[in-house]
């Protein structure tokens, strides 16, 4: 493994993004999302696995900086946005903020947002609620994937949930998908060559598999079989059928425009003391910090504490890259026909 700066990521990322097509503004955003990811050991969501896909759906004009998501509908307490094909990040921001802004007034915000592009990490779109202290909640849609349980032909995306809370030194954050297949799982087997944990994939013929190489093409299963289609199934409901978007195997496949998220946003000082909400989840925080651990080498944490533990490592460190995977990455670059700049590495 090679290592990169966080600093030099970022610049990699905002160089091949700018030469795509997408402004200064939406490359620097789009760089922090992919940049933070990997600093906090989100690798699937890092630079080295996303840089293609953005810089894909610029060239091809599928996504253009030059429009911007726009408030349609929606008053009191709730908005509804529309992508417009402008980035999906910028979109999702835009969504969160009109749910934070209407949670200061209402006590609660919700926002839908509707054919939007994809938005690739959910938790960076809904941190800014955490950080305004305010609970946010965000899930979206995706193109039919994962089978329901019980069946052999894909119906919805990943579909996940990603929610925040306020706290110092950081705040707790998820980030799930609802199906069964972690992309952590896929990106070490493409590494190592380990063989994926089983009961995550089929094959187009409906073969469990644990080859990464039959992701590809492949079906995903839900998490937890019928728990984890449940879950998807909130997910399609909040999101597409409230934003009026497509939903199921109505959703595109490859690069959509056409994907709904919901975005949700609670003030804790609207339903008491605020103090006395950051108390109870100290709490709560310590409970779980006090329980026994199965492996005394591991404590127990909460959702948010291991990120925060590795960005630090990361920003000192340098973020891993595979240089196999980072020559994969260039090599498709190219083949968009976009020259991205060296990439220094860190020494070691």
């Amino acid at each position: 493994m090679n290592r990169v700066a966080a600093g030099e990521a970022t610049r990699y990322s905002v160089a091949v993004l700018e030469e795509a097509g997408y402004s200064a503004v939406d490359a620097a955003l789009c760089a922090d999302a992919f940049v933070e990811s990997a600093l906090r050991g989100i690798d699937s969501h890092g630079f080295v696995s996303l840089l293609p896909r953005y810089a894909r759906v610029a060239v091809k004009g599928i996504v253009s900086s030059a429009v911007d998501p726009s408030m349609v509908a929606g008053g009191g307490a709730v908005a509804v946005v529309e992508g417009r094909g402008a980035p999906g990040l910028r979109a999702a921001r835009l969504a969160v903020a009109q749910a934070v802004e209407r949670s200061r007034a209402y006590g609660v915000g919700a926002a839908v947002l509707r054919n939007s592009s994809y938005l690739g990490a959910l938790w960076w779109c809904v941190i800014p609620a955490a950080e305004a202290g305010v609970l946010g909640l965000g899930v979206v849609n995706g193109g039919p994937m994962v089978a329901p349980h019980g069946g052999l032909e894909p119906l919805h995306g990943t579909n996940p949930i990603a929610f925040v809370v306020p706290r110092d030194p950081f705040p707790l954050v998820l980030d799930m998908r609802t199906n069964a297949l972690r992309m952590a799982d896929y990106w070490r087997s493409l590494t190592t060559g380990e063989p994926l944990p089983p009961g995550g994939v089929l094959t187009t013929e409906g073969r469990p598999t644990d080859a990464a190489a039959d992701v590809e093409g492949g079906i995903y299963l839900p998490l937890a079989g019928a728990k984890g289609f449940g879950l998807a199934l909130l997910v399609d409901i909040l999101g597409a059928a409230l934003a009026g978007g497509t939903i199921g195997r109505e959703v595109s496949l490859g690069d959509p425009t056409d994907l709904s998220a919901f975005f949700l946003a609670l003030d804790p000082a609207a339903f008491g003391p605020a103090e006395a909400f950051s108390a109870a989840v100290e709490r709560l925080v310590a409970q779980v910090h006090e329980t026994t651990p199965t492996d005394p080498a591991e404590p127990v944490r909460i959702p948010g504490e291991r990120m925060a533990a590795e960005r630090e490592r990361r920003l000192r460190d340098g973020i891993p890259v595979d240089p196999g995977l980072v020559s994969e990455m260039e090599a498709e670059l190219r083949g968009l026909g976009l020259e991205p700049p060296a990439l220094v590495y860190a020494s070691t």
